[in-house]
């Protein structure tokens, strides 16, 4: 009787062991899910999300320096039109710098960090030729290259930023949904860890 009872003993034992093992396993699980899901959205914030306000803010920017060409050719005289058309420019090449500089994360890598720099050193002396223009007293010259020169060369920049801006936010939903599911995984196996841990 006290072998047989030794056996009962270790087996519960063993079943105690084991129980825990299991609750330690789906307690892992769970932790491990959630540092994976950090780290998930963490790289998310700091690389995509980023990725998009500066294509939003070099957008917001580049109408800025729009508006302010057409005051500079409207009103001459008022400084306050080439203040803004500066700080616009300045605030566009700060973002739009960042944003090449992380071609991973646009639509079309390399090459579209590169046709985005390409669009802004043949748009950016354009704007330049405007104000001086209107500055010489020509505003029939400047009008006529806002129209024919810079205004194109703007369509076709807020073109790639919207290409940009469309395939970051399409970035999000998937980034999303991969979270969810990734979630939802880990949370059926910590479950049925929990489970056979109970039983």
């Amino acid at each position: 009787m006290t072998s047989r009872t030794m056996t009962v003993r270790a087996q519960l034992g063993l079943l105690a062991a084991l129980s825990c093992t299991v609750f330690v396993l789906a307690l892992g699980g769970a932790l491990w899910q959630m540092h994976s899901g950090d780290m998930r959205l963490s790289g998310f914030v700091d690389n995509e999300l980023a990725a998009e306000r500066d294509v939003t803010r070099a957008y917001a920017q580049g109408l800025q320096m729009g508006q302010a060409l057409r005051n500079i050719l409207l009103d001459p005289a008022n400084s306050k039109a080439y203040d803004n058309f500066d700080q616009a420019r300045k605030d566009f090449d700060e973002t739009l710098a960042r944003l090449v500089d992380k071609p991973a994360y646009l639509d079309g890598g390399v090459q579209a960090a590169a046709r985005l720099r390409e669009i802004a050193l043949r748009w950016a002396p354009l704007q330049t030729q405007v104000i001086q223009r209107v500055k010489i007293g020509d505003a029939e010259a400047a009008k006529e290259l806002l129209v024919g020169q810079e205004t194109p060369a703007w369509r076709e920049m807020r073109g790639e930023l919207l290409k940009q801006l469309g395939h970051l936010e399409q970035l999000a939903v998937t980034m999303r949904a991969q979270s969810a599911s990734a979630l939802e995984r880990g949370q059926l196996i910590v479950l049925a860890l929990g489970v056979v841990a109970l039983l």
